[in-house]
């Protein structure tokens, strides 16, 4: 049991540290900026120093505001590193009590799915403010995919097949809106979450970002914030019905049977 505690901490600690990068990575990437240098201050532009870096507590310690001259910070930065810290906590927590013995292979499986949940964070926030998917990071989650895959020894010549099968739908969709709704990044993500998933659960995982997708653009509808002919990121729907299906996609199968 102490030694569950000690990963949780210490995965904890990281998840808010990835969280930190992370919120580098959705500020520079989509406007074409190195991910290399200190992050700088938004409202007069000098670099911060180490403790103004610290995940979280820097944003209590300074009183929400920047310490050379004074602009509100934004709250989403703490948010992104609080969130992500969580995030590795579940899943950390929930991986190592199904596990009966930390070996090699549950360690790969692990921090393959941890990779995964760090870059869906950032797609997701990158896909909702500017409406695309950078291929580098349907790469690094791509990755991940193949990783967990393959120490999970379901890496195979029949998952690619499912994974087609998977990413069909959204093709066709594509194809029949004339790529008005739906993006080339999302067929792509579609089939790094049949490799994922496999045929039953990728397409119960398509089921609920269709119906939390579809419930989230007639909310915004009702609420004058879109119209019918508005562009509105599926990205994110995709990888949250993914994520649910990860988790109960086998219960719901069971249901369905």
């Amino acid at each position: 049991m102490e030694s569950m505690y000690f990963w949780l901490v210490y995965f904890g600690i990281q998840g808010a540290v990835v969280g930190s990068f992370l919120n580098v990575v959705v500020e520079r990437l989509p406007r074409g900026k190195s991910l290399m240098g200190r992050s700088k201050c938004d409202g007069c532009g000098r670099k911060l120093g180490y403790v103004e870096l610290i995940p979280i507590f820097s944003y209590l310690f300074l009183g929400g505001k920047s310490k050379c001259c004074k602009k509100k910070l934004s709250i989403r930065y703490s948010i992104v590193e609080a969130s992500t810290a969580l995030i590795f906590l579940i899943i950390t927590y929930f991986y190592m009590i199904n596990v009966q013995m930390v070996t090699i292979t549950a360690w790969g499986g692990i921090l393959s799915i941890l990779l995964m949940a760090a870059t869906t964070v950032a797609i997701t926030l990158i896909d909702f403010e500017h409406h695309i998917i950078p291929d580098s990071l349907q790469i690094v989650f791509f990755a991940g995919v193949i990783s967990l895959t393959y120490f999970e020894s379901n890496l195979s010549p029949l998952r690619v097949g499912q994974a087609s099968l998977v990413s069909l739908p959204i093709l066709l969709l594509y194809l029949a809106t004339k790529g008005k709704g739906m993006g080339y990044g999302d067929i792509k993500l579609a089939f790094s979450l049949g490799m994922w998933l496999g045929l039953l659960n990728g397409f119960v995982g398509l089921y609920f970002g269709f119906i939390i997708g579809a419930t989230y653009g007639i909310a915004l509808m009702m609420m004058k914030r879109a119209g019918r002919k508005s562009h509105i990121a599926f990205g994110p729907f995709l990888l949250f019905g993914a994520w649910l299906s990860f988790a109960f996609g086998d219960h719901v199968l069971r249901l369905f049977f």
